[in-house]
């Protein structure tokens, strides 16, 4: 079954060799190879590889297999073209079944290299530092508008790579509203002032001056 070493085969995976007539062998991290033996029994078995970032195949062995070997696949990721100068990354994703296409008996080999620290597979413990905000831009700078009008504001934060949202609020509602995309609505005759912030750093603000006619 995979996971053992079989008698007769010099082969032992990470487990250690089995023991005469007992079960699998203690867990072995070094002076063994890490190999994955399939034989008949062991078709169809759920993948059961190192987690962590996953796996490297980097070679197969059909040296002691039986029948004709047209393809290895792990959870549906064919592994027969693996070789030291081009390994297969098995992903920690990866939970489907082992089967060997063609395998009508003995065993097959699969070698394989552990990669905890392969990158694609590692959910970073915390988030990168959020770019810090530089300021915020509110145009136009001033915006003459007629009772019941509207005219839009565009904001941009600097730099491009930070955090983007920001708030409107209008000192006098009563004279001119403001939504919260920046449309800017005349209520009565007079002026106000659209402070726009950013919501990531509300240290950094711009103003847009209004005033409304009747």
């Amino acid at each position: 079954m995979a996971f053992e070493n079989n008698s007769g085969l010099n082969v032992s995976n990470h487990y250690g060799p089995r023991t005469s007539g007992g079960g699998q062998g203690v867990h072995k991290t070094e002076g063994f190879e890490n190999e994955y033996v399939v034989d008949g029994a062991s078709q169809g078995l759920p993948y059961l590889l190192p987690r962590g970032g996953g796996v490297f195949v980097y070679k197969v062995d059909d040296t002691y297999a039986l029948g004709t070997v047209t393809d290895v696949t792990v959870g549906g990721l064919s592994v027969i073209g693996a070789t030291e100068a081009a390994p297969i990354h098995i992903p920690h994703t990866n939970t489907g079944e082992v089967v060997v296409t063609g395998l009508t008996g003995g065993r097959y080999v699969i070698y394989f290299k552990k990669s905890a620290g392969y990158e694609p597979d590692i959910i970073p413990a915390f988030p990168g530092d959020p770019v810090a905000v530089v300021s915020v831009v509110a145009t136009p700078a001033t915006i003459s508008v007629a009772v019941s009008g509207t005219s839009q504001i565009t904001s941009a934060v600097n730099p491009d790579d930070a955090e983007q949202s920001v708030a409107y609020e209008s000192s006098d509602p009563s004279v001119a509203t403001v939504s919260s995309s920046g449309v800017v609505t005349g209520v009565s005759a007079g002026s106000a002032t659209i402070t726009v912030t950013s919501t990531a750093d509300g240290t950094k603000t711009d103003t847009v001056s209004v005033t409304v006619t009747p």
